[in-house]
């Protein structure tokens, strides 16, 4: 297993992750969230529709918040 670690929420981990699917589009894919369609996932993983501007979301300004003081990995090694 390759361990990649980019600096959240920059370019790089913004491109890493439209290639393939993270745990947070877990449930999206197996039809469980009531936020997003499988459909509407995969339309904007291929360029058909444009992310939701979520910035302005409370919940997310804190999850960011929070994951920036508890967030320390190593980078791009194998394990």
């Amino acid at each position: 297993m390759k361990i990649v670690t980019f600096g959240q929420r920059t370019e790089e981990w913004l491109l890493w992750r439209k290639e393939g699917v993270s745990a947070s589009e877990a449930a999206i894919i197996m039809n469980e969230s009531p936020y997003m369609t499988p459909w509407r996932l995969w339309a904007e993983k291929v360029g058909l529709a444009e992310p939701d501007d979520l910035s302005k979301n409370p919940f997310v300004q804190y999850g960011i918040a929070v994951s920036y003081t508890h967030l320390t990995l190593p980078t791009n090694r194998e394990v």
